[in-house]
Parts: structure tokens; C-alpha cells; sequence
């Protein structure tokens, strides 16, 4: 398989939650993943933890840099009722046409997959565990449409005996890449190291 890679990535499109459960054992599985419709902004920013030691009269004896994931915002159109009750925790009620924000809610954590466009192919990509916080929501006189904002923290998950925290799909030529939407992408031994 030839690997073309992109020279600029740019447009934020298709992204998808898929809620993540942890089996008594621990061991995560994942729900279909489901469209989060009218992706506008996706910002991420690394989360590294310094670890420093010091012996020897106060020399730097050790040193090493922790990924712990990303803090990140996503900005859509607007918040589907699914993920409002499937990971925010609100109720819905359709005998009444109600959706109730509760102040004890119990999020659920979740993978986000999205792709960004690019001039050679479309990278696809996958945190694999997300916690969300109740997005912001606001709006202005006419049709001036700013979407809605959530902030949210992808730490480690892991998974056998490696801990992940994102992947990604670099050619548009392989079978995962065609069905990346369709389920959460957890590698195996056979799949490679």
C-alpha cells in the first residue's frame, strides 16, 4: 500500500460520538458511533504532565514529559438530543415534548471520531476517551448562527497493554479507512504493533 500524505490539512467534517462503557472486568466497549451533524470548529490542545527529579546536590537526575491527552472544544450547529441524553445525562420525555437538564446527572465518557479534508485525502481520526462538560449555549437577535461550544478533556484509555489516546486513518485506500464511521477502531495484535 503506497502512503500519500497530506502537504496541508483543512475543513472540519464528519464527526461522530460513540458512547464508552466499562464492563465489570473494566474492559471498554464502545456503542455505535452516531453523527454529530454540523461540525463548525474542532480546537485541541496538548496535555502534558512534566516529571522532574532531582539528586546529586540538586542536578536534574531525571526527567520525562507525560502525554495526557488533549483539552479540547468542539463547536457545532446544534446539540443533538441524542448526545444530550446519551452523554450528558438529560431526559427526555417524548409524551410531552421535554428534554430536562439534571443538576445530578451522570455523564458518560465517549470516543470522537472526525476527519479533516486535506489536498491529497481526507484523514480520518479517532480520541478514544473523551469526557464532555455541558456545552454553552446563547444565541443573538436574527440569524446570526455561532453554533454551540463544548469543551472536553480525551485522556489515556487502556486498551490491552498499551495506553492510546488518539489514532488515525493515513490511507483512503484501506478497508478501515471506508469503514471508520461505522465502528470504534480498537487495534489488535494482529493488526500490528
Amino acid at each position: 500500500m503506497v502512503l500519500k500524505e497530506n502537504k496541508v490539512i483543512y475543513g472540519l467534517e464528519n464527526a461522530h460520538y460513540a458512547k464508552l462503557t466499562f464492563g465489570a472486568d473494566g474492559v471498554p466497549t464502545y456503542g455505535t458511533p452516531v453523527a454529530l451533524k454540523g461540525s463548525v470548529e474542532l480546537a485541541l490542545e496538548p496535555s502534558t504532565n512534566s516529571v522532574e527529579f532531582a539528586a546529586d546536590n540538586d542536578s536534574q537526575y531525571f526527567a520525562e514529559d507525560e502525554n495526557n491527552g488533549y483539552e479540547g472544544t468542539l463547536t457545532i450547529a446544534n446539540m443533538p438530543y441524542s448526545f444530550r441524553t446519551d452523554i450528558l445525562g438529560e431526559q427526555l420525555d417524548e409524551t410531552d415534548g421535554t428534554i430536562t437538564e439534571l443538576s445530578d446527572a451522570k455523564f458518560s465518557p465517549f470516543a470522537l471520531l472526525f476527519q479533516f479534508d486535506g489536498d491529497v485525502t481526507k484523514t480520518r481520526h479517532l480520541l478514544y476517551y473523551c469526557n464532555g462538560s455541558r456545552a454553552k449555549v446563547g444565541s443573538k437577535t436574527g440569524k446570526d448562527i455561532s453554533g454551540v461550544e463544548m469543551s472536553f478533556k480525551a485522556k489515556q484509555l487502556v486498551l490491552g497493554d498499551r495506553k492510546v489516546v488518539k489514532t488515525q486513518t493515513i490511507s483512503a485506500e484501506s478497508a478501515k479507512y471506508t469503514d471508520w464511521f461505522k465502528s470504534v477502531y480498537v487495534k489488535t495484535e494482529s493488526s500490528g504493533k
